[in-house]
């Protein structure tokens, strides 16, 4: 990379957890180079440069668009969310970031305005939906109410619908089987929040403090299982090590990776040549990770299989997601092979469709030393 013909070349490891990130960021900025521009989709330290700058590590956080895309996109009554609608995420975000930020190598604004980012991603959601005419509305306000919205208006009603996280008096009142952090905010699901799981109607109850980099956790692994208990089901957004309880067991940590249904659902998308992605593709995709799992490993509080099967995972996951897309009627097909030749398949020859037509990490090298 070092010979890029970009003045600033860009290395983005995204993979995660970290142990699956193509590179580390001190391996980035040592062998590639001080000048480059570093993003990863696992947490990194900022690495200190010979130079005396600040290497700095952009971690591509779902929690700047997809909150802001999702109330946007609900709050519009849109039924899909158009090529449009995501650009316009992606530029409101990209709004908030100045040249000289930029020319350090710093891609993300600061997380402690993230509330008022999200209101505004939501807004921008919200007006393309306007824009691609295919608003109907939420509750009492419809569609020509949103279409004649000013920009500041579209964002006063982002924000009134927004959720503020006020917990431990209502999980003591309801007493849930599951507490769902999706809030980005570290340290939501405080002590006294997680005590209040152990009433729980549930035997088992599970706490998933999905918000990542770390920092932003609703809680730690070993919070949640030294307050809510050594019996509940742990899973997060972030990596946490697994936590040696005092009966001598295991405490599983989960971590809800993209990698166990993306790549799938993608490939499986892409094969079919389906134009959208229906509920049943995603239930099809989901269940399919699910079958993986035994009682007695879910009991453990084990939610997730082996990495080690993730290939084998992802052609299962594609095949079945394909399959769906053949149910709900929508295939069109996929270069030579139409919608009669996918209509016919069985699951087996889905599968070795789908495996044929992954793509194996085989670098040919592009420079030949003399």
């Amino acid at each position: 990379m070092r010979e890029s013909d970009s003045c600033k070349p860009a290395i983005f490891a995204m993979s995660n957890p970290t142990l699956n990130a193509e590179c580390t960021a001190a391996d980035a900025f040592k062998h590639a180079g001080e000048n480059i521009v570093f993003g990863s989709g696992s947490p990194f330290e900022n690495v200190q440069l010979e130079n005396g700058n600040v290497g700095h590590v952009n971690q591509a956080n779902n929690m700047y668009l997809f909150p802001g895309i999702g109330l946007g996109t609900l709050l519009s009554g849109a039924r899909i969310v158009t090529d449009g609608m995501l650009l316009a995420a992606a530029e409101c975000l990209a709004s908030y970031m100045t040249d000289e930020e930029v020319q350090k190598g710093i891609l993300y604004p600061s997380i402690n305005n993230i509330r008022h980012i999200t209101a505004e991603v939501g807004a921008a959601v919200l007006r393309a939906a306007v824009s691609d005419d295919i608003v109907e509305g939420h509750g009492d306000v419809g569609p020509r109410d949103l279409s004649h919205m000013s920009k500041e208006e579209t964002v006063d009603y982002i924000t009134r619908n927004m959720w503020f996280p006020i917990y431990s008096p209502l999980v003591k009142t309801v007493r849930p089987h599951v507490l769902l952090g999706l809030s980005g905010v570290g340290g939501i699901f405080n002590e006294e929040v997680l005590k209040a799981m152990r009433e729980s109607d549930s035997c088992k109850p599970a706490i998933f403090a999905m918000s990542n980099p770390t920092l932003n956790a609703e809680c730690t692994a070993a919070d949640a299982f030294k307050h809510a208990g050594e019996n509940i089901v742990f899973g997060s957004g972030s990596p946490f090590e697994n936590v040696q309880l005092e009966n001598g067991n295991v405490g599983h940590v989960n971590q809800a990776n993209n990698m166990y249904l993306f790549p799938g659902i993608g490939l499986g998308t892409l094969l079919s040549g389906a134009r959208i992605v229906t509920d049943g593709m995603l239930l099809a995709a989901a269940e399919c990770l699910a079958s993986y799992m035994t009682d007695e490993e879910v009991q453990k509080g084990i939610l997730y299989p082996s990495i080690n099967n993730i290939r084998h995972i992802t052609a299962e996951v594609g095949a079945a997601v394909l399959r769906a897309a053949v149910s709900d009627d929508i295939v069109e097909g996929h270069g030579d092979v139409g919608p009669r030749d996918l209509s016919h398949m069985s699951k087996e020859e889905t599968v070795d469709y789908i495996t044929r037509n992954m793509w194996f990490p085989i670098y040919s090298p592009l420079v030949h030393e003399k």
